[in-house]
């Protein structure tokens, strides 16, 4: 009997360190283990795959400033990403009405007229205002200490379902430069958004699932638009919600500069 409660006692302080050893490098698996069956885009200038970081947005490596209220960050990614992009985590700003976003400030300014490539994944949840809303930016990028919403950012992109859109039963993106231009999407669907700005401003772009139809200066198709930037430096990325009550995911954001 003193045999078999020794080895009960043995079996017992096992699963006891295995719990406690699960505590100590459960983070680090779970990094590994998803960066083991997913290799996430990169970009030259700036990568944000949210895998890595804390749920306040910190810890990974790249440093954010809240505008008012932090989104969280490192949070389970919704419905079905597309294969090697989200890697499972993403995002998400659930505004109630306030502005919940974040900016990441670069070192020094990227030069007005250098051709820039802002990609990243955006999930549109339910639960959000989908009746009517307007004009509720989600990803902006300006000079130094300018605002998410400033008239003057290179281009910011937001959500649109308001009255002086002329099809405004339907969910859009907006983007805004120095022109506008909208993008019928869908609720509780991935989209691999991309930004074009171009050095010729009116030749800028937004491509949406990986049609790149515009480059070049070519026209317009359903997935690929055409806008014209504004005509100023970008050195800060804002990301989040702007006001309104929407539920929004970003996922896997890069900056090129090819």
């Amino acid at each position: 009997m003193k045999i078999l409660r020794y080895i009960i006692l043995l079996i017992l302080l096992g699963t006891s360190l295995c719990f406690a050893d699960a505590g100590v490098i459960g983070e680090a698996d779970r990094v590994a283990s998803v960066e083991a069956e997913c290799t996430p885009p990169t970009g030259d200038e700036f990568s944000e795959d949210y895998l890595s970081t804390a749920s306040d947005c910190t810890g990974g490596s790249n440093s954010y400033t809240a505008v008012t209220e932090m989104p969280d960050c490192s949070v389970a990614a919704p419905g079905t990403p597309p294969e090697n992009t989200v890697c499972g985590y993403s995002m998400q700003a659930n505004a109630t009405g306030s502005t919940v976003a974040n900016y990441w400030a670069r070192g020094s300014a990227i030069s007005d007229g250098t051709e820039t490539d802002i990609e990243f994944y955006l999930y549109y949840g339910s639960g959000g205002n989908q009746t009517r809303y307007s004009s509720v930016y989600i990803v902006s990028w300006t000079g130094a200490s300018q605002s998410m919403t400033t008239t003057s950012n290179q281009f910011k992109l937001g959500l649109y379902r308001g009255t002086a859109d002329p099809d405004y039963d339907a969910n859009r993106i907006i983007v805004a430069g120095s022109s506008t231009i909208y993008y019928d999407i869908s609720i509780e669907t991935w989209y691999h958004v991309k930004v074009h700005l171009d050095p010729t401003a009116a030749n800028s772009y937004l491509s949406i699932d990986g049609d790149e139809d515009c480059a070049g200066g070519g026209g317009d198709t359903s997935d690929c638009i055409k806008f014209t930037r504004n005509t100023t430096a970008g050195q800060w990325l804002y990301q989040g919600v702007t006001g309104s009550t929407e539920n929004v995911y970003i996922g896997n954001m890069t900056i090129n500069t090819p």
